[in-house]
């Protein structure tokens, strides 16, 4: 299963050089996915947020890529809590504010379980029997 190796590459520990492999390497794990028609799922954007948030530093370059797979994630129907937690927890406060407003409630908390059902339209959670 892809979606595991890229789940590898957000547990890379080392010099910084390493990490930045590591995150190309997840990359181009999605980019094989995606070519060979298979569809990201949720896990696979989860693990690529994860992977994110643990691999580059915070910081505008950070703030892009994690917007852009929480985009790809809402395009592909694939978005969960956990993505959604992850986003915010991966991007500045200002940024996650700007793409989670739908979320903010009067008080300033988030309430993640108003995800719009377009977001999430395709995510499949196979329960363990």
């Amino acid at each position: 299963d892809l979606t595991i190796a890229i789940d590898c590459c957000t547990r890379t520990t080392g010099e910084m050089s390493v990490q930045m492999d590591a995150i190309k390497i997840a990359f181009a794990i999605l980019k094989t996915i995606e070519q060979s028609g298979i569809k990201p799922n949720h896990r696979t954007y989860s693990n690529l947020m994860n992977c994110c948030s643990n691999l580059l530093l915070r910081g505008e370059e950070r703030n892009k890529i994690a917007t852009t797979i929480l985009e790809k994630s809402i395009a592909a129907g694939q978005v969960t809590v956990e993505i959604v937690i992850s986003y915010r927890k991966t991007v500045d406060d200002a940024v996650a504010r700007k793409l989670l407003e739908p979320f903010i409630q009067a008080n300033g908390n988030y309430n993640y379980e108003q995800i719009p059902e377009s977001w999430s339209k395709n995510v499949i959670i196979h329960s363990k029997a």
